[in-house]
């Protein structure tokens, strides 16, 4: 969808004819794509923004994030703050065993001040095993140090198992939306690249995004048969909203030539570059292989066998999908492991959590490919 007359007005007034990250207003702006085009990046105004030459330049020549920036970021926001006093970075706490906290400082809490110790990750997502491991350390934290609130911050957006999972424990969390909502005054103050682009562009909508809407489908879709034909064409579509650019339109139904194995789905991975273009680099994935699976159980062998048989160094590909509800039992485990160690074929099983998360991470403009990048690290550095 082309960039129309009335989008531009609306941006301008959305961001007062302004660069989203300088202020400037007396040069000719330009449209950016937070998340690009050929990232699957849309023309909604959530994805865009108005920069000036020089911003613009400088956020196409830096669009990794790195921690101590998001760090250094946060201290910023912090200091500006009439909410909080005492803002430290890198503290040394701890009475029996010492540790260095990301930041340290005292919010104002009904009018009272409270210590806060906040956690800084700079990715945008997480798999559940990651989030277990965040929980662990932070909880760590609690032990030397007495009366502080814990916060975990991080510039993107948690699926709802996620966030109940850290209300369980007891820590905050500082996402995209709450850093937007409760730093508007600070936000246009300090310029930055990525993270005041994506904070200023970070604004309540009336309206549901494509992704809030498949969560939603997903959410009401019952697992089992009955419900199957449902399920697969919903994957299909929650496929072709997350990863199609760069990879091409997912083909359904699709048997190699004994017609004996069929495959949900086939997408055609033609990327030039990033994550993608890896895959198919590294596990000779020309093509991604995907199965759905609307098991209300969990997923078995059996399943794991199926989708193997499908992946040909020659033909598919090596490298597989599988889509269901609940993730895969002991068996399923052992076969991907065995599958991998003798045929070196990649199989990586998503739940609806997952998908869930990948969906709001798209929905922020950043990359929803980090979840499977996650789980392949997870699965081979656990062998």
């Amino acid at each position: 969808m082309a960039i129309t007359r009335e989008i531009i007005q609306k941006l301008q007034k959305r961001d007062g004819n302004r660069c989203s990250i300088c202020g400037e207003e007396n040069v000719l702006l330009h449209v950016h794509h937070i998340k690009p085009i050929s990232q699957g990046g849309g023309t909604s105004l959530k994805n865009l923004i108005l920069l000036c030459p020089n911003c613009h330049v400088n956020i196409h020549e830096k669009r990794e994030l790195r921690e101590f920036e998001f760090v250094n970021y946060l201290f910023q926001l912090l200091k500006r703050s009439e909410k909080f006093r005492n803002v430290r970075t890198e503290a040394e706490l701890g009475k029996e065993r010492h540790f260095r906290a990301d930041l340290v400082a005292e919010e104002k809490v009904n009018g009272q001040w409270q210590k806060i110790i906040v956690e800084c990750k700079v990715q945008s997502s997480f798999t559940m095993h990651r989030i277990r491991n965040i929980f662990a350390q932070i909880e760590s934290y609690r032990k030397y140090v007495d009366q502080a609130r814990l916060v975990f911050a991080f510039p993107g957006e948690l699926s709802l198992t996620a966030r109940s999972a850290f209300k369980n424990f007891d820590i905050k969390i500082w996402d995209l939306a709450y850093l937007s909502n409760n730093f508007q005054q600070e936000i246009p103050e300090i310029p930055h690249p990525i993270l005041q682009a994506m904070l200023m562009a970070t604004r309540p909508t009336l309206a549901r995004s494509p992704e809030e809407r498949l969560i939603q489908e997903l959410k009401l879709c019952n697992p089992g048969m009955k419900d199957w034909a449902k399920y697969q064409k919903l994957v299909g579509s929650i496929l072709e909203r997350l990863f199609c650019p760069p990879l091409s339109t997912p083909i359904s139904e699709f048997s190699d030539a004994s017609k004996v194995n069929r495959r949900d789905f086939i997408l055609p991975n033609y990327a030039e570059d990033g994550f993608w273009a890896f895959v198919r680099s590294r596990y000779s994935a020309d093509y991604i292989v995907a199965d759905a699976k609307n098991h209300s159980g969990k997923v078995k062998k059996l399943d794991v066998l199926q989708i193997s048989n499908y992946l040909k160094q020659h033909g598919a590909g090596m490298f597989g999908l599988i889509i269901c509800r609940n993730g895969g039992d002991r068996s399923c485990t052992h076969t991907l492991r065995e599958i991998w160690a003798i045929d070196k074929k990649l199989i990586i099983v998503l739940t609806d959590d997952d998908i869930e998360q990948m969906l709001l991470t798209r929905s922020s403009g950043a990359q929803s490919e980090t979840i499977i990048r996650q789980k392949i690290e997870e699965f081979r550095l656990t062998l």
